[in-house]
């Protein structure tokens, strides 16, 4: 738990909202007047949060998927070991179907800044990924 909490501090200390159009927005404040340390602050929050929140996690899924499939191959039971892949393998592909694009998103927005075509894709594409991501915490 205190993991947990240590790694939502971000979180806590820089998201802010502000009212626009009718609308409640929420964004990164890092509230500093330097560009240079928002961007560092913005690339760790994104580094540690796709390191943390993605390529830790599914590796750890694919790791005791494969580890699972070699003990259920090497014993005695009853399970199929086909069935038992294929729901493995569902578990590992759904995790990455849903994950993968969020994380994607978040890396290319390090660097929107450099194109309007890119700031496009992700005003559009973020939102989607946002709600596919959180479709597989459900």
């Amino acid at each position: 738990w205190g993991v947990s909490v240590l790694l939502s501090l971000p979180t806590l200390i820089f998201r802010d909202t502000v009212s626009y159009r009718d609308r409640v927005m929420c964004f990164n404040n890092f509230n500093v007047q330097d560009r240079h340390i928002a961007a560092v602050r913005h690339i760790t929050l994104v580094v540690v949060r796709t390191a943390v929140g993605f390529l830790l996690p599914f590796s750890a899924v694919c790791v005791t998927g494969i580890l699972l499939a070699i003990k259920v191959h090497q014993s005695d039971n009853s399970v199929s070991l086909s069935s038992f892949s294929k729901t493995v393998s569902a578990v590992i592909l759904a995790f990455f179907l849903c994950w993968a694009p969020f994380h994607t998103f978040s890396l290319m927005e390090l660097s929107f800044h450099s194109s309007l075509y890119l700031h496009a894709v992700l005003k559009t594409g973020f939102p989607l990924a946002t709600s596919l991501a959180y479709f597989n915490s459900c």
